[in-house]
């Protein structure tokens, strides 16, 4: 709704009827003067309304500007931070299954020394039953 500000007609300087009094005349052109300085401080005003009405245009514009590009921006954070967490994660279950790979190789270590110790106890055994 971006309107052309009125505009005020050009004065206008009548010419004296006959029979108007010196006073009247004074008193009508005082009148008109009064009239034209209002005019044209309505004018003013209705131009710096305008200027005003469109700096507000100019502001809300780069307003909803700014907020587009932080929405973009917070959308892109959100990703960043999606895949960091997918990267953490990941990292805990190869930690995890290098845990568990580590916990299967201690165990079959341990089998292997319970195993060798079975085997030794039995030939220990089966010396001291040959004495």
């Amino acid at each position: 709704m971006n309107r052309p500000p009125p505009t005020t007609p050009p004065p206008v300087y009548p010419t004296r009827d006959a029979g108007v009094s010196d006073a009247d005349w004074e008193q009508f052109q005082q009148d008109q003067r009064i009239a034209e300085v209002e005019a044209q401080t309505t004018e003013q005003g209705f131009r710096e309304r305008a200027g005003a009405y469109k700096l507000a245009e100019e502001a809300e514009k780069q307003a909803k500007s700014d907020v587009a590009a932080l929405e973009a921006e917070h959308i892109k954070h959100e990703h960043e931070l999606s895949l960091m967490r997918q990267r953490g994660e990941a990292k805990i279950r190869e930690i995890m299954g290098m845990d568990e790979n580590s916990q299967r190789q201690r165990d079959k270590i341990a089998t292997k020394l319970r195993e060798a110790q079975s085997e030794d106890e039995a030939r220990s055994l089966e010396l001291m039953r040959r004495r």
